[in-house]
């Protein structure tokens, strides 16, 4: 998902892009029966950036563009064509691309041109999820996902990308890691949302340790409160159902509670803030918009 000056665009699996036009109703926006994993709205440029995966028989991979409206799109690869894009971020002019292997590329002409930083072309991955271009540390570029061997990994280069330092996060089994933030009081300390938990690291991410031992998908910094959102199990008269978890905490991360919401709502595979109080979140079963109100 993007929430852009024109309106909420969202990818899906095999169906393209779309926009939201209101009334609960969605206009299809091109790359049809593609699968997308990541969009990005860049204002610098005023370009809309879609990246690819190929989950689909006859999907493409790689990196598009078009114009804000999301009506014409255009490779943009350059020269990368066989190379899946998982997750982008910008830090002015430059973009990064994050890839399955895992690799990331970097643009500085709006991505016309990629110039590959880390990784390779031809290895084995299970996705760069998120990358992050950090606003406290100059020069921090962190990112985090899966690797071949079902294990969860965490990057970082002080440099822009020149050079990078790996680390596993903890050893679970069959983890991945999701969603990296940086916290607003703290540039040493960071959160990455994992399949397992919660992890937390106060020294730039060079160790790290449990926070929350639960499922975690994604984690929104807000100055007065941090939310976490992942799933959960839930029993009723039907069975076992995945639900959507959604936990706060108003002490920088030290404590968490959980928030109420609708049983309905599968657990979020990824959230967008449109204001305070308003998040779209994704799931594989559909979009949804959660209204949270500070007690």
């Amino acid at each position: 998902m993007e929430v852009t000056p024109r309106g909420l665009f969202a990818g899906t699996q095999q169906n393209g892009l779309l926009l939201y036009s209101g009334e609960m109703e969605w206009e299809g926006r091109g790359l049809s029966h593609e699968s997308i994993d990541a969009l990005m709205y860049h204002p610098a440029s005023n370009l809309l950036f879609a990246g690819l995966c190929g989950l689909g028989e006859h999907s493409d991979v790689g990196v598009f563009v078009s114009g804000p409206e999301g009506s014409s799109w255009q490779p943009s690869h350059g020269g990368f064509d066989r190379l899946s894009a998982c997750s982008f971020a910008a830090s002015g002019d430059t973009l990064f691309w994050g890839g399955v292997i895992p690799n990331i590329l970097r643009s500085t002409n709006h991505g016309r041109d990629w110039q590959l930083l880390f990784g390779s072309t031809d290895a084995f991955g299970n996705g760069l999820n998120d990358v992050l271009v950090s606003e406290r540390t100059p020069g921090a570029i962190y990112t985090v996902g899966e690797s071949a061997s079902f294990r969860a990994y965490f990057y970082r280069s002080f440099d822009m990308g020149a050079t990078w330092d790996p680390f596993l996060l903890p050893a679970h089994a069959d983890d991945a890691a999701f969603d990296v933030a940086e916290d607003h009081s703290n540039s040493a300390r960071l959160w990455v949302a994992t399949a397992n938990g919660l992890q937390r690291s106060d020294d730039y991410g060079s160790n790290w340790h449990m926070a929350v031992p639960l499922f975690s998908r994604a984690l929104v910094l807000e100055p007065d409160r941090y939310l976490l959102f992942g799933g959960k199990i839930v029993i009723g008269e039907h069975g076992e159902t995945e639900s959507l978890l959604l936990l706060e905490s108003t002490d920088g991360g030290d404590t968490w509670v959980e928030v109420p919401t609708p049983e309905e709502i599968p657990p979020a595979t990824v959230v967008k803030r449109e204001r305070v109080g308003r998040y779209f979140v994704g799931t594989e079963r559909g979009l949804w918009l959660l209204e949270i109100h500070p007690d």
